[in-house]
């Protein structure tokens, strides 16, 4: 009985989380990034908790906020390959191994300029 109410507990604040993550690029005025990576915790959980429907929308937006984050990516594919999306997830692996292969420029070049 607490498994299922600890499952429920995590899915509403996973729930909670991408509704205000939603709403803008941080949460409470914190950077981009935090949220992205609370996101990234977030859907890494309800994907561990069998949690799907919960997951992939967590995925997504932290791969909205971070489009160069090859983590996000390949972990949008493992919810995908869990969800028997395999087109999607091998385009999201893929995109995931060639993040982590030929990085986003502006992340190499940025500190030069």
């Amino acid at each position: 009985m607490a498994a299922a109410a600890k499952v429920a507990a995590e899915a509403e604040h996973a729930a909670a989380l991408a509704t205000v993550a939603a709403r803008g690029n941080g949460v409470g005025g914190e950077p981009a990034a935090v949220t992205q990576r609370r996101l990234r915790v977030a859907a890494r959980l309800a994907l561990l908790n069998a949690n799907l429907p919960a997951a992939l929308p967590l995925a997504s937006r932290a791969v909205e906020l971070d489009a160069s984050d090859a983590d996000a990516w390949a972990l949008l594919g493992d919810i995908r390959d869990a969800s028997a999306d395999l087109p999607g997830a091998v385009s999201d692996d893929d995109r995931a191994h060639a993040l982590t292969i030929y990085p986003d420029p502006r992340l190499v070049l940025g500190p030069l300029y």
